[in-house]
């Protein structure tokens, strides 16, 4: 199976550890949800901005064992 990508934005993060893991889900056009073991934060690929939490997902991390992508 051949699998082309094409770049179309990209954008630079400002973080001393850089994340292990990234998603994306498909539902949003702009975003990109960035994985570690117990964090979870979405990047809005426009503006290079990340946002440290997500309201539908930030109460359900203290019970999180570990994230996979």
């Amino acid at each position: 199976m051949k699998l082309k990508l094409e770049v179309v934005l990209s954008s630079s993060i400002k973080r001393k550890k850089p994340w292990p893991r990234f998603c994306w889900l498909g539902q949003e056009k702009e975003s990109v949800f960035l994985l570690d073991d117990k964090r979870i934060s979405e990047i809005n690929m426009v503006s290079g901005r990340t946002k440290k939490k997500t309201p539908k997902l930030h109460h359900l991390l203290n019970n999180v064992v570990t994230m996979a992508a």
